[in-house]
Order: structure tokens, then C-alpha cells, then sequence
């Protein structure tokens, strides 16, 4: 009976270290597909912040082409003759380097 019993015992700790081991098998197992989650959505919006990118880039240079066309010496000199502005002939500039300022 002796002989028995220790078999018993040693059955029971034997299904202990099978419980704890199967425990952490699923805990380790359940952290990789956590990572592996996050891994993946972290790449959907980083193609997703790519794709906006590009998009961006290149309504930027749409946008300076037309700003390009607009500052034209060629496109403002003929809106001018459209809207029948004159020229003033003769430039002044004021030099505020020798001017005098009134100070308190």
C-alpha cells in the first residue's frame, strides 16, 4: 500500500507541473498573438499614413505649379490689361534708414 500511495502523489505533482506548464504555454502563446496584432494594425496605419502621404505631396505640387502660374510677370501684366489698370510711371521709396524717429 505504501508503494501505492507515493505512486499517487507523484501521479498528482505530476498533473500540477502538466497544469502549470499548459497554463504558460497559453499565456505565452496568447502574448505572441497580442504582438502579432499590434504588429499588423501598426503596419495598416503606417500604409494607411503612406498612402495620405503621397496623396498630400502631390496637391502640394499642384498647388505650387498653380501659385508658379499665378506670380507670372506674364499672367499679373495681362489680369492688369484686363482690368484696366494703369502703371504710375515712376517709383519713390522712402528710406527709413536715414529718416528720424521721434522716440519717448
Amino acid at each position: 500500500m505504501n508503494y501505492s500511495n507515493k505512486n499517487k502523489k507523484s501521479i498528482r505533482d505530476f498533473g500540477k507541473y502538466n497544469f502549470i506548464i499548459a497554463v504558460a504555454i497559453l499565456l505565452v502563446g496568447a502574448g505572441y498573438l497580442m504582438m502579432a496584432n499590434q504588429s499588423a494594425s501598426t503596419g495598416v496605419k503606417m500604409n494607411d499614413l503612406q498612402k495620405q502621404s503621397d496623396q498630400l505631396q502631390l496637391e502640394n505640387q499642384a498647388l505650387a505649379t498653380k501659385v508658379a502660374d499665378l506670380q507670372s510677370i506674364s499672367r499679373i501684366e495681362s489680369e492688369s490689361n484686363r482690368l484696366q489698370l494703369v502703371s504710375n510711371g515712376t517709383r519713390q521709396f522712402l528710406n527709413t534708414m536715414a529718416a528720424t524717429v521721434a522716440l519717448k
